[in-house]
């Protein structure tokens, strides 16, 4: 075997150990930022288990410019905390005489989300067929019923 074939993978690796050592984790501390119970009210989730206590995951949580997202897709809404859990906004299905601050709007389903430095929110929103389009959309192209899935568009969300 040639020597120079095994010399370069060995200085390869030779090189790429001491730069591994900076990555390494000596200590982990959970700490918890925000709870939600299950519930349809503001401040909950609202989770639904199936068969054999199996967990339909349709919500989702995201940190972004020191805010908290939470998208939960069965009570189609998206919910904004502050990094200590005070509600900063509902965006979506509210319930009537509600006193939480947000904005109405009917979501598909909720995809990707993330909040900007200047505090927009972009939302991935999906129609399914069959669901009325969100208010001030406009759909164009063939009917609604006549396709299985629209694609998703992104949603702006600014103050």
């Amino acid at each position: 075997m040639n020597t120079k074939y095994l010399i370069f993978p060995l200085v390869l690796l030779s090189l790429s150990l001491p730069s591994c050592s900076q990555w390494r984790v000596s200590s982990l501390k959970h700490k918890m930022i925000l709870s939600l119970p299950s519930g349809t009210d503001p401040k909950q989730i609202n989770l639904s288990i199936g068969e054999n206590d199996i967990m339909d995951i349709s919500f989702s949580v995201r940190v972004s410019h020191e805010r908290i997202l939470v998208a939960d897709n069965r009570a189609k809404r998206l919910q904004v905390f502050e990094m200590d859990g005070t509600s900063e906004l509902v965006i979506g299905a509210k319930k009537p005489g509600s006193a939480d601050p947000g904005a109405p709007f009917n979501f598909g389903m909720i995809g990707d989300m993330v909040r900007d430095s200047e505090g927009r929110i972009y939302v991935q929103n999906r129609i399914d067929a069959g669901s009325p389009a969100p208010q001030g959309a406009v759909v164009t192209g063939p009917s609604q019923d006549d396709l299985e899935i629209v694609p998703s568009f992104i949603l702006v969300f600014d103050s």
